[in-house]
């Protein structure tokens, strides 16, 4: 298998984040990234007591139902859509998120994401990853090792990660850990070359 090749230096930087619980998604607003989900995951963790911000990086079909769901949800100040970011924004976004979520589904056309880049920066940078058990995802995120995996579509499940992520410190720095180390093991440029 010859991963993607990412250039892990790029992501290195020191993580900085903020007091607040902050969910990061990043990728095309289109059907197979789920982040419909998502959004009914903060809500979910809204209704509980939770209040976590979310940012979504993107732009695509889906901008404006997302931004439906967000103000039936009543979340309009605590979800934001952030359009496109260039690399150097997408950085910052990691460095400063508690988790980065992409929460992958199968859109109604049978299209799935092979092994989305991202998850891979998103690791690199120290940043703890939640995704779902489709794809190639699970080839890199190891679950309860290097990131958590939950089941498609299941918005509980997805809600039940963000918080344990948020509430357990001491989880959050090992998947921080190890996520890190996974990307650097199995996706760093001079490895993905040499297996070319």
């Amino acid at each position: 298998v010859c991963y993607n090749g990412i250039s892990v230096e790029r992501f290195a930087e020191q993580r900085s984040r903020s007091d607040a619980a902050t969910v990061f998604g990043l990728g095309r607003l289109i059907e197979k990234k789920g982040f419909g989900h998502l959004i009914a995951a903060v809500a979910r963790l809204r209704d509980q007591g939770l209040a976590v911000r979310c940012r979504i990086g993107g732009d695509g079909p889906e901008t404006e139902s997302l931004r439906q769901q967000m103000e039936a949800s009543g979340l309009s100040t605590q979800v934001e859509l952030l359009g496109s970011l260039n690399e150097s924004q997408v950085r910052g976004e990691l460095r400063g998120a508690t988790c980065f979520v992409l929460p992958c589904v199968r859109a109604k056309d049978g299209n799935i994401d092979a092994l989305p880049t991202v998850l891979l920066e998103a690791q690199a940078s120290g940043c703890p990853v939640i995704t779902t058990r489709l794809s190639g995802n699970p080839e890199i995120v190891v679950d309860r090792v290097s990131g958590l995996l939950v089941e498609p579509g299941d918005d509980d499940e997805l809600a039940r990660a963000i918080r344990e992520i948020v509430s357990v410190p001491a989880l959050a720095e090992r998947l921080s850990v190890q996520g890190r180390r996974r990307a650097e093991e199995r996706c760093a440029l001079q490895q993905a070359a040499r297996r070319r």
